[in-house]
């Protein structure tokens, strides 16, 4: 593959050296030789194009982009190295030792600059032989917002799988609600893409299955996900509760047979349907599960999707293997996928040209569908697009390929990200920006926050196919997504080129990328090749030994290190004090591990920006925070004593705060009003606390809230755009103070009133967009007054059991609609109120039972 990846990144390096940095350079010729630099790895970046394409034939032109590849690495190297030394002498060092010390620092960076621009010159000075062309930049270079896909709700997605009918029906019929009171297992097989998630999914959601089983589960299993993982999801899943993520967080120090009697006991007396997905073989989940499972299965089911044959076919009720599509089904999903379904007109015979190179294989379909909505549409464009699968065989490796070629250098940079997470992992949004950003791979744009930009990345892999969506917020943001097994594949493959990333244990000593996988005991303690290391993920699953058993040199050999993930390790106790001399971490996670302490050396990591706290039961004490860069942090604890350090963030932007130790939170709010920079608040464990205060953070553009109150707040920050409310269980009605929000686009309330209605006035919600409301099973009315919600475009509702239906003015100008009611409700939507909801674009009525209206 190119070097663009790595070209990408040290141009950006550079960049910001140029920008953010300048003081350092002090002006001069510094200033020229580094800019130059810049210039000329961004120009060698234009003749990338053709060498990626010949240089799988080519051994002379494959050596000269791995030169490339080497000194854009050895550029971005040596720029990291540079401002963390100049950085380090101004905070340790007197005026008069620091600046001595930075000339030496600049004399020695300006070495290297001119030594990496001699040899990239001397690269240069061959390409001419290797007859490589400036083919200019990508047609699908950077976000294509003109061709941007409508991101559908995640209901009507559902029902445009395509050539699955027929097949639901006998998996039905055949596998999940066939007569029986044993517990019958059944599996999908088929090649890799072929669309064995998709099928089980429409199973999983059909309505019959909603009717028939009174619990659901769905998990994914792999070589590299972990027995407790899955028991922990299915304990979660079995057990019908709006709080999930803290159930799992709470559920991290059981251990495997306490797991199984939880699970047990939730199944026990129930009729129940499991999906296992990506099965690779005899797993050992397998023999974990049969302990957790009563003997009275009552009808249960099972449903197993995997790659390879299985080797006893006696032990299964039914195997369906899938079958390519036909040409019908092809076309069709490949317009779904293209123009929304809509004619192609001219471009119809060339599409079916390029359909044809699909064999019918759902994930070929749907990749170069994403390719062709990023690219003109032209024939030309498209026919280029024809010539290159054609030149691959139309293999599915072939299009997957392709999909990669066509990326920019920025998404090419983010793509190879996705190797970090585990294979069927559900990756979090939130997360991945988090650790694009943390990489430094996320170009500063005009009028957007590098989090902005790093979304729309993710947005744009969506769009082609690349990622797929998993969960999406209540305001249209992706929360989470999933890689598809070949994809993910490719990610790692090209990944260990670009950016030597590696995996698990090894001798290799010149990575600058490494996934450090401790879950089955291995352990490479060696000091020798971390200089480079920028990303650290240790897996969960770790032995305390590991931890306790490295020596200080190993953790300080990690001299670059930006991005250090121990998300998960629950063995972990305490964080290794030598970590605190890693002065260039951004990211640090310590989520859901065992750590009962924060470490005092924590300030020293002057450059970190993230830090995920979330399932700690720690606090935060005096001196303890980080104040100088520190622009996120998830759910810290904070002893009423302590609120104070909250102060010294000035940089925070976005803070997740548990509040089941504060008594008094006026203070608090009092305090988080003067960082300019919070936007973004969430409180969790709230418990009968007063939130009066809250209405001083005028700064503030989001609000989540969790836990039960004892009244309303008295105002609300008033430049809130979007509002979460869970579980606040208040009696009165807290839509005359909310629909006073004047920039208030985004309302979900969740758990939220105990109270029979709601009132909105007729001047109240001028701008609100988005409406939710859930698990309130006392409300029986909502009334919308005349000319209220105007510019109201999606509401969804569901569980609330009492509400006897809904205000026309509610829905008059809405866009989407779902509901989830009582079936008297439902029926009536779809009866004699139908006329209310006749011009609503997308509508999904169900039942509480499941059924679909």
């Amino acid at each position: 593959m190119a070097a663009e990846a790595a070209v990408h990144t040290a141009a950006l390096n550079l960049g910001d050296l140029l920008t953010e940095k300048a003081d350092f350079l002090r002006g001069g010729s510094a200033v020229g030789e580094v800019r130059q630099l810049k210039e000329e790895l961004i120009e060698v970046q234009r003749f990338l194009r053709d060498a990626s394409e010949k240089q799988v034939s080519d051994v002379a032109i494959r050596d000269w982009v791995t030169e490339i590849r080497e000194a854009a690495h050895d550029a971005d190297d040596a720029v990291e190295a540079f401002v963390l030394k100049v950085e380090r002498g101004r905070m340790t060092l007197a005026s008069v030792a620091a600046s001595l010390k930075h000339k030496y620092q600049l004399k020695k960076f300006r070495r290297s600059v001119g030594s990496i621009q001699k040899r990239l010159r001397e690269i240069d000075g061959r390409r001419s032989s290797c007859r490589i062309q400036d083919l200019g930049n990508w047609a699908g270079n950077g976000v294509n917002s003109c061709n941007k896909s409508r991101r559908l709700p995640q209901w009507q997605k559902d029902k445009q799988v395509v050539g699955t009918e027929t097949d639901v029906e006998i998996l039905l019929e055949k596998a999940i609600l066939c007569e029986g009171d044993d517990l019958i297992i059944s599996a999908i097989t088929g090649d890799g893409g072929s669309g064995k998630s998709a099928l089980a999914r429409s199973v999983f959601n059909h309505a019959a299955v909603g009717e028939a089983f009174e619990r659901r589960g769905w998990v994914v299993v792999s070589k590299e996900v972990r027995v407790r993982d899955i028991m922990k999801e299915l304990c979660v899943q079995m057990k019908k509760t709006e709080t999930m993520e803290w159930e799992l967080n709470l559920m991290d120090g059981l251990e495997l047979p306490e797991l199984q009697q939880r699970l047990y006991k939730r199944l026990e007396g129930k009729k129940y349907f499991i999906v296992f997905d990506n099965m690779c073989g005899d797993e050992d989940w397998v023999e974990a599960l049969g302990p957790a499972l009563p003997g009275d299965v009552k009808g249960c089911r099972f449903l197993l999707t995997m790659r390879n044959p299985l080797s006893d076919d006696e032990e299964y009720g039914y195997i369906h293997t899938m079958k390519c599509l036909d040409s019908d089904e092809s076309w069709l999903l490949f317009l779904n996928t293209v123009s929304e379904g809509k004619d192609l007109e001219d471009l119809s015979d060339i599409g079916r040209q390029i359909l044809n190179k699909c064999n019918g294989l759902p994930l070929a379909i749907t990749l170069v569908g994403g390719l062709l909505t990023k690219l003109q549409r032209s024939i030309s464009e498209w026919e280029k697009v024809l010539e290159e699968i054609g030149c691959g065989n139309g293999t599915i490796q072939a299009i997957l390929d392709l999909s990669y070629q066509y990326l920019s250098p920025e998404l090419k940079s983010c793509f190879l990200c996705l190797g970090f997470f585990e294979p069927g992992a559900t990756i979090s949004a939130r997360k991945l920006v988090d650790l694009w950003v943390s990489e430094g791979i996320i170009p500063e744009e005009a009028g957007k926050t590098r989090d902005e930009t790093a979304t729309a990345f993710l947005e744009e892999l969506a769009d082609r196919s690349l990622v797929e969506i998993k969960d999406i917020s209540f305001d249209d943001r992706i929360k989470s997504c999933v890689v598809q097994d070949l994809i993910r594949d490719m990610s790692v493959r090209i990944a260990e080129d670009e950016i030597r990333f590696e995996r698990e244990s090894s001798d290799k000593s010149d990575r600058c990328h490494r996934v450090l996988d401790c879950s089955q005991g291995r352990f490479n303690g060696s000091i020798y090749g971390n200089k480079q290391i920028r990303s650290l993920v240790v897996r969960r699953g770790a032995q305390p030994y590991l931890f306790a058993g490295a020596f200080s040199s190993y953790w300080m050999s990690f001299q670059l290190l930006r991005i250090l993930d121990f998300e998960g390790c629950v063995e972990m106790k305490q964080l290794p004090t030598p970590i605190g001399v890693l002065f260039g971490l951004r990211y640090l996670s310590v989520r859901d591990t065992g750590i009962s302490e924060i470490p005092r050396w924590l300030p020293r990591l002057v450059n970190l920006e993230i830090l995920d706290m979330r399932g700690l039961s720690t606090c935060f004490r005096e001196n303890e925070a980080a104040e100088a860069a520190l622009r996120k942090l998830s759910y810290v604890n904070f002893n009423e004593s302590d609120v104070g350090e909250v102060a010294k963030m000035t940089n925070l932007s976005e803070l997740g705060i548990n509040l089941f130790r504060i008594f008094d939170a006026s203070w608090l709010f009092h305090l988080l009003g003067r960082l300019e920079n919070l936007v973004n608040l969430k409180l969790n464990y709230v418990k009968n606390l007063s939130l009066d205060g809250l209405g001083s953070m005028h700064c503030l553009t989001r609000l989540k809230i969790h836990g039960e109150i004892p009244t309303m707040p008295s105002a609300f920050p008033p430049n809130l755009s979007h509002l979460t409310l869970e579980w606040l269980r208040v009696r009165e009605d807290p839509m005359p103070l909310l629909g006073r929000l004047e920039k208030l686009e985004c309302l979900k309330m969740d758990g939220a009133l105990e109270g029979a209605e709601m009132v909105v006035a007729s001047d109240g919600f001028r701008k609100l967009r988005v409406l939710v409301l859930k698990c309130m099973s006392t409300l029986v009315r909502v009334v919308v007054e005349e000319g209220a919600v105007a510019e109201l475009r999606r509401v969804v509702i569901e569980q609330c059991s009492g509400l006897e239906g809904l205000p026309e003015e509610m829905v008059r100008n809405v866009e989407e609609l779902k509901v989830v009611a009582s079936k008297r409700v439902a029926a009536r939507l779809r009866g004699e109120d139908s006329d209310m909801i006749c011009n609503v674009r997308f509508v999904h009525i169900v039942d509480d039972s499941g059924a679909d209206y």
